[in-house]
């Protein structure tokens, strides 16, 4: 969906210009539209079923319905749902042929024609965009253009024929008369054709989206359980994603931490080889087809055990650096205390013995460990694990 979106915007985009992608948009199952009356007693039951939108039908399409009937009706949608059978999806309620009837206008008109225009919109839900009955009139009008003309004209010739001497010999008296008959007006017959005038009346209309039905029990468990099993896929494809990205990133920094001279210095020359040789038979695993179906577990036990080598070299640099500060510091606190404890039991002589015992026994005992520490840690080579830290030096004296 996302990849069609962004197709889509692609084709819209006035910012730039991309080869053109085209794509359509259809509805996954055919649609079938039931016609129903919803008065049981009129003269005419509408019974009437057809597929309007065949599967595939582009969203966006109009298809239109016409067919005569005089009274209130209902038109139900239903999806052919695959493995399910039909499912009821919208339902038109049409109405308004009561209030025509009763208008003047249309009341002796007989049965109009029903228009229905329906358009399977964007989101795959089927809108009613016109509804409308449209009666028809017939009524005989004059035919102008085929009017038939009397013409009188030969009448008068054959007269004038006939009284030509008693023209002549009457003069110019008669001339007049002739011309004047001549001149006579034609006269017109009438003739009548069939006109049919049409009438729209707007029908009302009310929509109710069903949609599918109600799941059952059974259905929302199994749906739940498919929910889970996504989740659960999605984020183990998740981990795998990040398991992969850090083990494939370790290896790449593997090479640069094997080339820096303090890793050089506080590490054994076993656990440089052992570093490299893990680096090269990771990087040949995670493009053989072994690590296309492991799961994400398997990967990050092969980056522990490069970061575990990698770890252990980085705390002795550490430490080597923070030890000596830290060792230093702590001495000095020692070796000052037992003069500042005579100086506080000689300004303070209530303070209790106790709490003087104790805290010569603390001293005692860090002193000691200390030392031991020390003497341990000369024993050592800087590729090898300290004796202590300097966080447990700190602890102790603290």
């Amino acid at each position: 969906m996302a990849l069609g979106a962004a197709f889509y915007a692609a084709n819209m985009s006035s910012s730039f210009k991309t080869r053109t992608i085209y794509g359509t948009d259809g509805y996954n199952f055919d649609i079938r539209v039931d016609l129903k009356n919803l008065n049981s007693d009129v003269e005419e039951p509408l019974e009437k079923g057809t597929t309007l939108f065949p599967y595939k039908t582009k969203l966006g399409s109009k298809k239109t319905l016409s067919f005569h009937y005089n009274d209130d009706f209902e038109a139900s949608f239903y999806a052919d749902v695959h493995g399910k059978g039909e499912e009821l999806v919208t339902k038109f309620k049409v109405t308004g042929f009561k209030q025509a009837r009763e208008d003047p206008k249309y009341k002796e008109l007989g049965t109009p024609k029903i228009t229905l225009v329906f358009r399977l919109n964007a989101l795959g839900l089927i809108e009613l965009v016109k509804a409308e009955a449209v009666y028809e009139e017939t009524k005989m009008v004059e035919d102008k253009s085929a009017s038939s003309k009397k013409d009188t004209k030969g009448t008068e010739e054959a007269t004038k024929t006939e009284s030509g001497e008693a023209q002549k010999s009457e003069g110019g008296e008669n001339k007049a008369t002739t011309e004047s008959d001549e001149t006579q007006s034609e006269t017109t017959e009438k003739v009548l054709k069939p006109k049919t005038y049409h009438y729209p009346y707007t029908l009302t209309s009310e929509s109710w989206i069903i949609g599918p039905g109600h799941m059952t029990e059974e259905q929302i468990t199994q749906s739940k359980g498919l929910l889970s099993k996504i989740d659960q896929y999605e984020e183990e494809k998740k981990k795998l994603s990040k398991a992969k990205n850090t083990l494939e990133s370790f290896i790449y920094r593997s090479r640069e931490i094997l080339e820096d001279e303090q890793f050089i210095q506080m590490s054994s020359e076993e656990e440089r080889e052992k570093l490299s040789t893990l680096a090269t038979e990771n990087d040949d695993w995670l493009y053989s087809e072994e690590a296309s179906k492991s799961r994400a577990s398997e990967f990050t036990k092969k980056f522990n055990e490069m970061n575990g080598i990698a770890e252990k070299v980085q705390k002795r640099i550490e430490e080597n650096e923070k030890r000596p500060k830290a060792v230093e510091k702590a001495q000095k606190l020692l070796n000052d205390l037992p003069e500042k404890l005579n100086q506080l039991k000689e300004d303070k002589p209530w303070i209790g013995e106790s709490h003087f015992n104790t805290t010569w026994r603390m001293f005692n005992e860090t002193s000691k460990w200390l030392e031991e520490k020390l003497d341990k840690q000369a024993e050592l080579t800087i590729t090898q694990d300290p004796a202590f830290t300097s966080d447990q030096l700190t602890k102790k004296v603290t």
